[in-house]
């Protein structure tokens, strides 16, 4: 079970979903949790907040890594199969070219900056890289879930 931390003053969210911290797990119910006033403070440290029970976030489908050399199989693909694609590599590296240092380059070392170059072994999935890739191809969830599925059943 995931549990959201928030301050109760105005019910806004600390963080995202997580396991309740070590000093709140064991025999108190979701009432107990969502105000931690009772607690002392220095016990907790969470004066004025409390954790509210959350749905597990639905399995996507995706796997949770895919070789890079898929993913650059795929993009190549992309652009030569179909006409007025957007080059997908080219893409990407505008994105990563436009970020501050020292991302920039560890983003380079991670997608490799040639098409025929390979940086890491594996493209996580959902990576702030990833995603944030994602975003800036302006794909859908949909597209970006074809997109991944199809490159991880390249040989």
């Amino acid at each position: 079970m995931l549990y959201q931390r928030k301050n109760l003053s105005d019910m806004s969210n600390v963080g995202e979903p997580g396991p309740l911290p070590a000093v709140l797990r064991g025999s108190l119910s979701d009432a107990d949790l969502a105000d931690l006033s009772w607690l002392p403070p220095e016990v907790t440290g969470l004066e004025g907040q409390g954790f509210f029970p959350v749905e597990d976030p639905p399995a996507s489908g995706l796997p949770a890594l895919v070789p890079m050399y898929r993913v650059k199989k795929y993009m190549a693909l992309v652009k030569a199969q179909t006409e007025g694609a957007t080059d997908l590599h080219a893409a990407v590296m505008t994105y990563i070219n436009a970020l501050p240092e020292p991302n920039r380059t560890m983003a380079r070392i991670d997608f490799g900056p040639d098409p025929e170059q390979i940086g890491s072994p594996n493209l996580v999935v959902n990576s702030p890289l990833a995603l944030a890739a994602k975003a800036a191809l302006e794909l859908t969830d949909q597209q970006y879930a074809d997109m991944i599925l199809a490159a991880n059943a390249l040989a």
